[in-house]
């Protein structure tokens, strides 16, 4: 599958590209009248997610299917993608005010998205999106076993994942070690977990660095890096 978008760390050489996409499809993160305004859309890395997140998910959406979004939080993606028409439903471990039109269900857990999935049936679910919760669920798991909100995650999405179904991920993530443990993590460890779970990507991951999105925080460079996932 091509996508520009997929399987790479976000570069700031893309920007036009999101722009662009974001323009055509009347996007607007600008004006504070519009119906999907929020502020973090004028936060770099925050615009670069978002408009990854709907990206990916154009490529790949189709009629009649069941969206799942792992950490729907205050952003307007899943509600951008409800409003188009597909069945969504998000979940999240707190409630978030929406100035957004109705999502087709949230679901108010307090074990997120892990007891969530726990409570599905096996190849129910089209689509799951991650814009950039589950690297956060690293803390609500057995710190003594590294990333295991990763781990957790991918073998419950790969056993609900309907065949030829997707995981779109969007996620902060290390940009300079190769391995590390806590919420973020490089990119190569993400894929060794999806790997081990049984799935694979749409696409070989462009592992180029050259003008990366990125931001020091907590002794981490932190950039982002966008996945799409099927079932091996």
């Amino acid at each position: 599958m091509i996508n520009p978008i997929a399987n790479k760390l976000a570069s700031k050489l893309e920007n036009a590209t999101y722009t662009e996409f974001m323009i055509e499809n009347g996007y607007s993160w600008e004006d504070k009248e519009s119906t999907y305004y929020n502020k973090d859309w004028q936060k770099e890395d925050a615009f670069y997610k978002w408009c990854a997140c709907l990206h990916m998910f154009n490529r790949v959406a189709k009629p009649g299917i069941k969206v799942v979004d792992l950490g729907a939080g205050d952003g307007p993606i899943c509600h951008i993608i409800s409003d188009q028409g597909y069945d969504v439903v998000g979940v999240d471990v707190k409630p978030w005010y929406y100035p957004y039109k109705s999502l087709t269900e949230m679901i108010i857990l307090e074990g997120g998205a892990v007891e969530f999935l726990a409570s599905y049936e096996d190849e129910s679910v089209d689509i799951f999106i991650d814009g950039c919760a589950v690297t956060h669920f690293e803390c609500s798991y057995n710190a003594s076993v590294p990333n295991m909100g990763w781990k957790l995650i991918f073998e419950e999405v790969r056993r609900v994942m309907k065949p030829y179904g997707y995981f779109i991920v969007t996620s902060d993530v290390e940009t300079v070690l190769d391995d590390c443990n806590g919420e973020i993590i490089a990119p190569e460890q993400i894929l060794k977990m999806a790997d081990d779970a049984g799935l694979k990507l749409t696409s070989e991951f462009n592992r180029s660095r050259d003008n990366i999105v990125c931001r020091k925080e907590n002794r981490h460079d932190i950039g982002v890096a966008n996945f799409m996932f099927i079932k091996k």
